[in-house]
């Protein structure tokens, strides 16, 4: 297996699921995050795979903060709701209040959305953590 390409990167992030392996992926892909980070928020606009989701959350939570800030910018783009929920909890980690308008918007909308689901925690949990009520 040959990590050092950001396409192969992106593309065992879609895949690998064992928390170890998955750490280890995340830390090669911080390595490359100018390369990694361009691909990976052009495919969590439009991905449904949970896996891919959750490693794209933990990978953007722990690289440089302009991946965040340009993940804020194409928020409105992302279509899944569990996307969405997810990555509103690194908005929270990473303590941008400025985004607490969009989270509560997040909130609404996610429930709206999927009320059979608890996805709308996320924005909840990204509010706490940002304004440190845990």
């Amino acid at each position: 297996m040959n990590l050092n390409k950001a396409e192969d990167l992106v593309s065992y992030m879609r895949k690998i699921k064992d928390p170890f392996n998955s750490s280890c992926l995340i830390q090669k892909a911080i390595e490359y995050q100018d390369d990694v980070m361009p691909l990976v928020l052009k495919r969590i606009r439009t991905s449904g795979r949970d896996v891919f989701i959750e490693n794209a959350a933990i990978l953007i939570a722990n690289v440089d903060i302009k991946y965040t800030e340009q993940l804020y910018e194409m928020f409105s783009d992302i279509r899944n709701p569990y996307a969405r929920s997810e990555l509103c909890i690194v908005f929270g980690l990473k303590k941008k209040t400025e985004y607490s308008q969009l989270l509560m918007e997040q909130f609404k909308r996610i429930k709206e959305e999927r009320p059979d689901k608890e996805y709308e925690q996320g924005p909840l949990l990204a509010l706490y953590l940002m304004y440190d009520k845990l």
